[in-house]
């Protein structure tokens, strides 16, 4: 049996309706990051702006009352002047001068000083307590040491 010649082709007909999508398949590996590009320039710098107008002075407050003064105190009597001591020895200072200074259950508060009061003092006064905080020495060669033991209520230095 012989087939015989293709006819013509007809026309396309109507699209059809579109199916439903189908499932989604799985996700691709991630590809490597590109490169970081270069960090372009800075630009200029603007100008800087007008500086503005000073305001005006405002008006000084009232002044405070004063406070009453207090009536002065009398004046003490002046003791009579004691005898004049006898002079100190001429020779060489001996060279064991010494003196101590002590003070126990200070209460330490930050920026103050710590007093003391004399412990012994020197008979030859090259070693003079000032003050409660300051001792002064006569010019020489001395060995000078410190203890300080304390408790801290809360973190702190010494």
């Amino acid at each position: 049996m012989e087939t015989g010649a293709t006819g013509e082709t007809g026309a396309t007909g109507e699209t059809g309706t579109t199916g439903e999508t189908g499932a989604t398949g799985e996700t691709g590996a991630t590809g490597e990051t590109g490169a970081i590009g270069e960090t372009g320039t800075t630009g200029e710098t603007g100008a800087t702006g007008a500086t503005g107008a000073t305001g005006e002075t405002g008006d000084p407050g009232p002044t405070g009352i004063s406070g009453d003064t207090g009536e002065t105190g009398p004046t003490g009597a002046t003791g009579t002047t004691g005898a004049t001591g006898a002079a100190g020895p001429t020779s060489p200072i001996p060279d064991d001068i010494f003196a101590s200074y002590i003070n126990t259950q200070f209460p330490l508060v930050r920026g103050t000083q710590l007093s003391f009061f004399p412990d012994v003092r020197d008979p030859t006064g090259n070693i003079v307590q000032t003050s409660l905080e300051q001792i002064s020495l006569a010019p020489g060669y001395y060995l000078i040491s410190y203890k300080i033991s304390a408790l801290f209520s809360s973190p702190n230095y010494l």
